[in-house]
């Protein structure tokens, strides 16, 4: 089974788990702690991924640090170290930030354009991106790249909507290099 959609499995588990039980939050500082203690510290990740290191010594350090961790989370992570999916940590742990914006009703989003927006431009944005979500939070991301010539590249959610100068052009290209003449 592809490695990607079993870490999605286990933090879609993981998130409608808390969710239910009203553990969100819990499980959301959980989640922080160790990302932000163990998942930057390379020894602690090497012990924890190491295939040479026993799972009962692994759940020792995960025991070690329960408190931080939260039981659901403690649970989840020795459950994974006993199917031998550890290994899958650092995917798991992105995909389950996903899930929990979802379930926060967190948009990521990305703007891409040649140049900065006007205020104009961006709250026509704005209203185009609230009118696909809305009562949504939105997590803005803005960037600038002058070879899109002009408009503007949305990624929302991982949907990319491209009403770039460059985009338009590289459709009509391919529009008349598919069309039979």
């Amino acid at each position: 089974m592809d490695k990607s959609l079993i870490s999605k499995r286990y933090a879609k588990a993981l998130c409608e788990t808390s969710v239910k039980l009203g553990k969100l939050d819990e499980v959301s500082r959980g989640m922080l702690f160790f990302t932000e203690k163990f998942l930057a510290d390379q020894k602690i990740m090497n012990f924890l991924l190491s295939s040479s290191v026993s799972p009962s010594a692994k759940k020792v350090f995960i025991e070690d640090n329960r408190e931080n961790l939260s039981t659901l989370l403690s649970n989840c992570f020795n459950i994974m170290i006993d199917n031998g999916r550890f290994s899958l940590f650092e995917k798991f742990c992105f995909e389950w930030h996903i899930y929990e914006k979802r379930h926060r009703k967190i948009v990521p989003v990305e703007i891409t354009t040649s140049s900065e927006l006007s205020e104009k431009n961006n709250s026509q944005i704005m209203n185009f991106i609230r009118k696909l979500f809305p009562d949504c939070e939105y997590e803005i991301k803005n960037e600038t790249d002058p070879s899109i010539l002009g408009g503007f590249i949305l990624k929302i959610d991982n949907v990319i909507y491209d009403y770039s100068v460059s985009g338009s052009l590289n459709r009509m290209k391919n529009h008349i290099m598919n069309s039979s003449v």
